[in-house]
């Protein structure tokens, strides 16, 4: 079974997951996204209500309700969510369902943004959609469109698109933060808003609606991380000497403290763009053994920019 990064597969309890590292494995690494659930929602498929789930709140409800698809690596002794490849009954593509949507017409202003997106250079091929668009979800609101642009080379291009037109207002990001998984992070409220606002920075209104963008590397260039056992928890203050990978998983930052560089990783969305180059760092995560790397791999770590604190 190929798959890539941002594909979404389903199991056989009709859980539905993004694919987030790992792909080549029988146990790829997945977050989990939606749950079919008995009780109305805003989103349905085939007759079958889903509730849609944030990354802790995916990982606490199968450690405690499916033990069995949350995999733990003997060697990193990181936990993360992951369903086996024998287990997977479909599987959702993100860049072959956005070529069948916009054929259509029923997406008017995403094939018009996806014709924005070609105009500055980005090849309709690397494009993807994700999501509940992506799974066909009838939907009581509609609220965004996700989409995932494959290629570091495209970054910069995007992100200067992305400049033209307006960003989401700053009352719609607030409400963002208040949501009840990201309320009780164990980080705080006060700081998973900043984070929260960072992130948004890659969202935008056109045509009156939401339209956010994520990035992926192509999948013969996709990174992971080198697999090394934790050393010790570690908290450092120091600056941003890198942040070309900041948006590309998995997230990566360089930065130096004490003279020494460091490579800040994580596979959690939560940190995209948290920090910026040049800027002022807080970290708290796991020195892995042999090298000047950190992970933020337990839902207590971070890393964000202390500029304006």
């Amino acid at each position: 079974m190929n798959l890539r990064i941002f594909d979404h597969v389903v199991d056989g309890f009709g859980f539905i997951y993004g694919i987030r590292g790992n792909k080549k494995s029988n146990r790829p690494r997945c977050i989990l996204l939606y749950v079919p659930t008995n009780r109305p929602s805003s989103r349905s498929l085939n007759n079958q209500w889903y509730v849609k789930i944030t990354d802790e709140t995916g990982f606490t409800f199968l450690k405690e309700n499916f033990p069995d698809l949350v995999f733990r690596n003997k060697v990193t002794e990181e936990e993360y969510v992951s369903v086996k490849k024998d287990n997977i009954v479909r599987v959702f593509h993100p860049v072959v369902s956005l070529e069948t949507l916009i054929i259509g017409r029923k997406h008017p202003e995403l094939r018009a943004f996806c014709a924005k997106l070609n105009e500055a250079g980005v090849a309709q091929k690397d494009i993807g959609i994700i999501g509940s668009t992506l799974i066909g979800f009838d939907l009581k609101r509609f609220h965004d469109y996700d989409l995932v642009v494959f290629g570091k080379e495209y970054v910069s291009v995007v992100q200067k698109m992305l400049r033209n037109f307006e960003s989401l207002d700053t009352r719609e990001v607030s409400k963002l933060a208040v949501e009840v998984g990201l309320k009780n992070n164990p980080i705080g409220y006060d700081f998973i808003q900043r984070v929260v606002r960072r992130r948004q920075r890659s969202a935008i209104n056109f045509q009156r609606k939401e339209f956010a963008i994520k990035f992926a590397m192509t999948p013969h260039k996709e990174k992971i991380l080198p697999m090394l056992a934790p050393d010790k928890e570690i908290c450092l203050e120091g600056r941003v000497i890198d942040d070309e990978d900041s948006c590309i998983p998995p997230y990566s930052y360089k930065v130096v403290c004490d003279q020494k560089v460091f490579q800040v990783a994580t596979y959690s969305f939560a940190f995209i763009n948290s920090s910026y180059k040049n800027e002022p760092v807080r970290i708290f995560g796991t020195k892995r053994v042999g090298a000047n790397l950190v992970t933020l791999d337990k839902p207590y770590h971070y890393i964000f920019s202390t500029e304006d604190l």
